[in-house]
């Protein structure tokens, strides 16, 4: 059987135009042994993110702390229930949520 391969890079749709300040990604969408989430932000806000992970109970599943204004991680999922969950990224005023399904 085929193995997911984590992604190194996002989508060719993620590039981030003159006019935004703040991008924020994951994929694949839906997953299911990891999720790459994606970020990029024009202000030099280092050191001050957080991504929160929460399943639909909105317990706490995973805390990344984004400490570059542009980077990614990889998050396993490998030991994650089938479900929606959610990705609340938070960097100083500004917060973007996403959702996503993880499927067994």
């Amino acid at each position: 059987p085929k193995t997911e391969e984590p992604h190194t890079s996002p989508p060719s749709d993620f590039t981030a135009g003159k006019d935004a300040e703040f991008q924020f990604n994951l994929f694949p969408n839906p997953c299911k042994n990891y999720i790459t989430l994606s970020w990029c932000s024009e202000e030099e806000m280092a050191g001050r993110g957080t991504i929160e992970i929460r399943n639909s109970q909105g317990v706490l599943m995973h805390t990344v702390k984004a400490t570059n204004n542009c980077d990614q991680k990889i998050v396993p999922l490998s030991d994650w229930n089938s479900g929606n969950y959610i990705a609340v990224f938070r960097w100083g005023s500004i917060r973007k949520t996403m959702p996503f399904v993880v499927v067994r």
